[in-house]
């Protein structure tokens, strides 16, 4: 798994900080494995899109974790996708109630990737930014990034038809690469006309995260990659091609990655490390933020 968000030049301009959140994990239920992703995304235009972004991927976390463990394939179901959206407006309602200023200025996009190998993928979408997958067969997008009324405009969680107009897919295969993103890297990741994804963006990602690693080597491989992440979000080559802010969050299936005991092949010749000359190169968490800047190298030459 591999996930950061990262604020936007022109929120940085404008000293507004990141109004984007998210969270992906996999945990063990009942002897399986859960892969959960969440992405939300404060509207501009609320003055408490930020914290309502982190509450709605909070109350997704919580909702998730009891549903889970109470009905795991339940939750696999359009049903459950709704029930989840109406946890997350419901949680926003109160935080709006608690604090008396109006649901509005919590306004976000939610996001949510659910895959399990017993029980399939669920994929569910309210607003713009995109979900992507991969069941074995290539990238596709299963829901179209929503507009609103206007140009450049959307619809929100908070909504109070949002139960009614979230997108919800269910899929009997569990996903062997799943991605979401804000509307910030919509442009990069997205060809916005025909709805599909752009490999060529998300492979350097997907083959990093399936790279063999040793279980020893396995923390600071996952944390290498996340400081690359947060190198390419803040690169001048995103940052050329949106303002907004940026988010990507994103999971391989375990059974992709190869994992290495010692003493067996050498891996770093086998399977040359997409993350340059350094990508091998040992380091404490406190070196993340001092290291060169020789990251996952992302073709920024992709058109939309």
């Amino acid at each position: 798994m591999l996930f950061a968000s990262q604020e936007g030049t022109s929120h940085s301009a404008s000293g507004v900080p990141c109004q984007d959140d998210c969270w992906a994990s996999v945990e063990e239920v009942d002897g399986a494995a859960l892969l959960t992703i969440f992405v939300a995304d404060g509207a501009g235009s609320a003055s408490r899109g930020h914290d309502g972004a982190q509450n709605a991927v909070r109350e997704a976390i919580a909702f998730v974790t009891s549903r889970a463990h109470d009905d795991l394939p339940g939750l696999f179901t359009e049903t459950s996708g709704r029930d989840l959206v109406n946890a997350v407006r419901g949680a926003l309602t109160a935080q709006s109630d608690n604090s008396g200023i109006p649901i509005r200025e919590y306004a976000c996009t939610f996001l949510a990737v659910l895959s399990s190998a017993e029980h399939g993928t669920l994929a569910v979408q309210i607003g713009d930014g995109g979900i992507v997958l991969d069941f074995g067969n290539g990238l596709f997008v299963p829901i179209e990034p929503m507009g609103g009324e206007y140009a450049n405009a959307t619809r929100f969680v908070t909504e109070a038809d949002a139960h009614e107009i979230v997108e919800v897919r269910h899929y009997d295969k569990s996903a062997v690469r799943a991605a979401a993103f804000t509307d910030g890297l919509e442009p990069l990741a997205l060809n916005q006309a025909e709805n599909t994804a752009h490999p060529r963006f998300f492979a350097p990602f997907f083959d990093s995260l399936s790279s063999p690693t040793t279980p020893d080597e396995e923390f600071c491989w996952q944390d290498r990659l996340t400081g690359a992440l947060v190198r390419f979000l803040n690169s001048d080559a995103v940052n050329s091609r949106t303002d907004d802010d940026k988010t990507l969050a994103l999971a391989v299936h375990q059974g992709e990655k190869q994992v290495v005991t010692p003493g067996g092949a050498n891996h770093e010749q086998d399977n040359p490390s997409p993350l340059g000359q350094d990508g091998a190169n040992a380091y404490t968490p406190d070196d993340r933020d001092n290291r060169g800047v020789n990251g996952i190298k992302i073709d920024t030459e992709v058109t939309p």
